[in-house]
């Protein structure tokens, strides 16, 4: 509870007349107060049109009545109004807002009502130093006001700190492990308590395993991502589509920490995203992939081409097949050119050009290429299939460590299938 003002105190006949002077101005002055607050806080503009405009309108003038008593007894705020002030404080947290709308509509109550004092005031002549109490008493009684909405929003937040950041991550962990049928309806009950609303698609990412939380400061992020930097592989899940300043943000937040954004995905297909953004650091760590912040939906022909899809496994070997029969040289060098040349539309002057030969080396390999595949060099279908194959083949031989690549051409012939599948 708050010292009584004493200065306040025994302001006899002078302060009675002031006070019979304001008064009658209390019920209008609520109704200004609450116009302004309207007019300059967006987040209380439609409350304040509808149904709470009047209940609000009545406590402020309560508590411009009390402000009164004050200024004439030097009274404390009585403990009912303590509570309803605490209260908003509460309000304000459990809203998930900060304290700034709050304050801010303090400061124009006490801006709105000295404005109207100052003005009776001039009007009636009133003497300065009882004018100057009037504004003491003014701000005074907005700073208690203010100090016990913060209170109640501090301890309420120290409270259900630990409470929440386990809800949390409680809630994180489930999304990343349940199944994915009716997860909505599971869930809800806990993403009320983490306080954290299911939206329709989010994006997980992937920290690098070599994250130390305990030796790291906390990074600063946004309140709705959720993360868990404690466990074995840290992770963050970001609501929706990372934005270029949420990227930014955590570019910002990692530097000298390597992370990867899975795709967007619905939610229910939340570890789906992770495992992607996982993969990513894990093409990068075999130099596949570079940068320290990746993002994936920038690497997807890449992804997938070196994932282990049974389906382009399946079509690989059929479509490398006829290069069985060569040997490693000969395999190398047609795969190359065939690539180039339809990457090149067809055009044996820009292969050549790209793979630093003459013309006629590039046709004659050509030839070569069409008696292995006879009648498909320019099918769009076997195209499009032998690109993926090729492709696939280029990045796997790039995996491989740099010994196995010295001696590749060394090697006895294996089999045709291992061929193919090179």
């Amino acid at each position: 509870m708050f010292e009584p003002w004493n200065d306040a105190v025994g302001l006899g006949p002078a302060g009675l007349e002031v006070t019979a002077l304001l008064y009658p101005e209390l019920p209008s002055l609520a109704a200004e107060v609450v116009e302004e607050i309207r007019d300059q806080i967006p987040e209380y503009a439609a409350p304040l049109k509808g149904a709470l405009c009047e209940p609000v309108r009545a406590r402020i003038e309560k508590g411009l009545h009390q402000l009164l008593t004050r200024f004439i007894a030097g009274s404390p705020i009585e403990s009912q109004s303590s509570e309803f002030y605490r209260a908003l404080g509460r309000g304000e947290f459990l809203e998930s807002r900060s304290l700034d709308s709050l304050q801010a509509a303090y400061r124009i109550s006490a801006r709105v009502t000295w404005r109207r004092f100052a003005r009776i005031g001039h009007e009636a002549d009133i003497a300065s130093d009882l004018m100057y109490l009037l504004a003491d008493s003014v701000f005074t009684f907005s700073d208690e006001m203010t100090a016990l909405s913060v209170g109640a929003f501090t301890e309420l937040s120290v409270q259900t700190a630990g409470t929440l950041e386990h809800a949390r991550q409680q809630l994180l962990r489930r999304l990343l492990t349940e199944p994915a049928h009716s997860l909505r309806t599971r869930l809800a009950e806990l993403s009320l308590k983490a306080r954290w609303p299911l939206p329709e698609t989010v994006t997980c990412v992937a920290i690098s395993e070599d994250y130390d939380a305990p030796h790291v400061i906390s990074p600063a992020l946004d309140p709705d991502i959720l993360a868990d930097l404690k466990r074995s592989d840290p992770c963050l899940l970001v609501p929706g589509f990372p934005s270029p300043a949420r990227f930014h943000s955590l570019h910002r937040e990692f530097t000298g920490v390597a992370f990867a954004l899975g795709a967007t995905v619905p939610l229910e297909e939340t570890a789906r995203s992770l495992a992607m953004a996982r993969q990513a650091l894990t093409l990068r760590s075999q130099g596949l992939l570079s940068g320290e912040h990746l993002r994936c939906e920038d690497h997807l022909a890449t992804m997938y081409l070196l994932s282990d899809d049974l389906c382009l496994q399946v079509l690989r070997r059929r479509a490398l097949a006829p290069f069985a029969a060569l040997n490693a040289k000969q395999r190398d060098r047609l795969c190359e050119t065939l690539l180039v040349w339809i990457d090149s539309g067809n055009s044996v002057v820009k292969a050549a050009a790209r793979l630093h030969v003459h013309p006629q080396t590039v046709r004659n390999r050509m030839r070569q290429l069409g008696d292995l595949f006879p009648g498909l060099l320019d099918d769009p279908d076997w195209r499009f299939e032998i690109q993926l194959a090729l492709r696939s083949r280029r990045l796997t031989f790039r995996r491989r460590r740099p010994k196995q690549r010295k001696h590749l051409h060394r090697r006895q012939q294996p089999t045709a299938t291992a061929q193919a599948v090179r």
